[in-house]
């Protein structure tokens, strides 16, 4: 089925294949590559009570990871509320490192691809995301590309700025209603079934991205960039 709508920045007539008006991307595991393993056994080698159950990244994880991508710590509390056996936080140059450990790349492809994708849908990011990686991030585009990582969408959601963090429904109700979209003819991807599972309770219609899929792929089946 298609439908006629409106591209914002084309300013002009596009069709949207299935009713899609305007794509939600998820950041980590749909367009950067993340390994947590990376960062969860250099974390588990040096600090105490550190659990793969409730490391970063899972349906459940520890407050401190929580506060930090809601932004209300900062990434020096962040760094001491890890200690060793002795008691003792991590240097803050290897903790920084150890942390980004688990960003794999940006790939160049990938940010062409976005660009293609822009010019013919509305396109938003939504990212749970703390500022040492957002940091991280922008240092990597910007060693392949001008300007900045938020301007390949209309806008970019970062959960320590915004102050949510998906599931939480509040942060998808904003995202919404400070665009206007439509959560029937609005696409959701993540690889986070979870947050998948928290937009459709809203009507969005949530992509789960599973293991060895591409987003590429997935967005290509709606028929929105062949």
């Amino acid at each position: 089925m298609y439908i006629y709508g409106v591209n914002k920045d084309l300013k002009e007539s596009v069709t949207y294949a299935h009713g899609i008006e305007a794509v939600i991307l998820d950041l980590g595991g749909v367009i950067v590559p993340l390994d947590y393993d990376r960062t969860y056994r250099l974390f588990q080698e040096r600090f105490e009570g550190v659990s793969a159950d409730t490391f970063c990244g899972g349906r459940i994880q520890d407050e401190v990871f929580n506060l930090y991508e809601t932004g209300r710590i900062d990434s020096e509390a962040f760094r001491l509320s890890f200690r060793d056996p002795d008691g003792l936080a991590a240097d803050p140059a290897w903790f920084q490192d150890a942390w980004n450990a688990m960003i794999l790349s940006l790939p160049a492809d990938r940010i062409d691809w976005l660009r293609r994708l822009k010019s013919r849908t509305r396109l938003f990011l939504y990212s749970n995301i703390n500022s040492t990686h957002f940091s991280f991030l922008n240092r990597l585009f910007a060693e392949q590309s001008s300007g900045q990582f938020s301007d390949l969408f209309e806008k970019a959601y970062f959960s320590h700025l915004f102050g949510v963090r998906k599931p939480n429904l509040d942060g998808f109700r904003r995202i919404l209603s400070e665009n206007g979209l439509d959560p029937s003819r609005t696409l959701f991807v993540d690889d986070g079934l979870h947050h998948v599972e928290a937009a459709r309770k809203l009507g969005i219609r949530g992509e789960h991205l599973k293991p060895g899929e591409t987003v590429e792929r997935l967005i290509a089946s709606f028929g929105l960039l062949d």
